[in-house]
């Protein structure tokens, strides 16, 4: 999934855009940070992406006392690990801390059928997004997920009252099931949660197959944005191979004439 960014901020085509509004003090630091991208970003020095920078989970499996994020790689161009997110549902109180972590310290409840995601103890080392969209470390968002037959509908809300405005409500998304296996679900209630079998239709903890194609759930624009993000991989790292190769034939032809033939040849075999 792309980042959320100024061209569009939510990462889709097919999704209204949505954008934090900062306080006016912030305007000029946002543009300061969007026209040096390449030196500022997060992105630029891998670090994790944070959220929502980190997009929609690829995985989700539900346990009796938890709830665990797999995330996909690549979900901003360059950016992005296979990173996780472990979320308790057992009613424990948040761990006292002063640490703060890339994608904060979330606790989990249910609310009927909907999982509400509550995260604080944010870092401010993460942007939202592409475009300089920095925020404090007095990050809060609320997450919820809501199962309607096989599609969970993921809301987020987010609140940063040293930077923004007003709450950033993002645009709703839709994380549809995948064909094959595990196809069955459950819509079960409050003791099939306890029993670590989830209204998600998941793996109810166990691992995931050997060579297991498709399952789970994923964003409806997500594959499209991997096979952008393939292709444009494969164009640059053409690119830069070529590149390559003519550093070294003009080093090589410039300290050994002798050679020089030899790389002409080259050039010509490789279509140079």
């Amino acid at each position: 999934m792309i980042s959320p960014s100024r061209f569009g901020l939510t990462g889709s085509a097919s999704l209204k855009p949505s954008h934090p509004i900062y306080k006016p003090e912030f305007w000029d630091k946002t543009q300061e940070l969007d026209q040096w991208t390449n030196k500022y970003d997060p992105v630029m020095t891998c670090q994790p992406l944070g959220l929502p920078r980190q997009g929609t989970p690829n995985r989700i499996i539900q346990t009796p006392t938890d709830i665990i994020f797999f995330y996909g790689g690549s979900s901003d161009y360059g950016g992005g690990n296979f990173e996780y997110r472990d979320i308790p549902t057992d009613g424990r109180a948040r761990q006292k801390t002063v640490e703060d972590f890339y994608y904060g310290l979330p606790i989990g409840k249910w609310e009927g059928d909907t999982l509400v995601i509550d995260s604080t103890n944010f870092n401010d080392a993460t942007w939202f997004g592409r475009g300089g969209l920095l925020h404090s470390a007095d990050l809060h968002i609320v997450e919820k997920l809501t199962r309607k037959g096989d599609e969970i509908v993921y809301q987020m809300t987010i609140e940063d009252p040293d930077d923004l405005i007003e709450p950033w409500v993002m645009p709703d998304r839709i994380l549809r099931v995948r064909p094959g296996l595990p196809s069955t679900f459950s819509l079960g209630g409050a003791g099939e949660r306890a029993a670590g079998r989830g209204p998600w239709g998941l793996w109810h903890g166990s691992a995931v197959p050997e060579g297991r194609q498709g399952g789970g759930y994923h964003h409806a624009d997500a594959d499209a944005d991997r096979a952008l993000v393939h292709v444009e991989g494969r164009y640059i790292g053409a690119f830069l191979a070529v590149a390559l190769l003519w550093s070294f034939m003009a080093i090589g032809a410039g300290t050994r004439p002798e050679l020089s033939g030899v790389f002409r040849a080259l050039a010509l075999a490789s279509g140079l």
